[in-house]
């Protein structure tokens, strides 16, 4: 779906199709989310997929990018491709994925961060 040049100690990054791989997946959602037979998958599935996109239209520079999408991606990764009687590692990346969302808005100046409003709650 995507290529993603990334290497250590300043090497270059390429998009290599972020923009189209993440625009895919959020047009994709819920053939992915809806799959899976627990609350807790299907909202892990889309909260990647939301802040995966969000983190491509951001104006980070793309080695920030990559380092943000791979974060994200690989706790995701271990919650659903590790072998079931791995718990310990299961668990341990819902806490690393949880990290990596908070950690978004880490570097992004007090003036860009929107505030999280209450479920019914308007802006005006």
């Amino acid at each position: 779906m995507f290529l993603l040049v990334a290497g250590r100690g300043g090497e270059r990054y390429e998009d290599g199709g972020l923009d189209e791989a993440t625009r895919y997946v959020v047009d994709n959602k819920e053939t992915f989310g809806l799959s899976y037979p627990t609350a807790r998958g299907r909202d892990i599935v889309g909260r990647f997929v939301s802040h995966s996109r969000a983190v491509v239209l951001s104006e980070r520079r793309i080695e920030e990018k990559a380092e943000r999408l791979t974060a994200l991606a690989g706790p995701v990764q271990n919650i659903f491709f590790t072998r079931h009687w791995r718990v310990p590692i299961i668990s341990r990346s819902f806490e690393e994925f949880d990290r990596a969302v908070t950690a978004l808005d880490e570097d992004l100046p007090a003036d860009h961060v929107a505030p999280v409003l209450p479920p019914g709650a308007s802006l005006t």
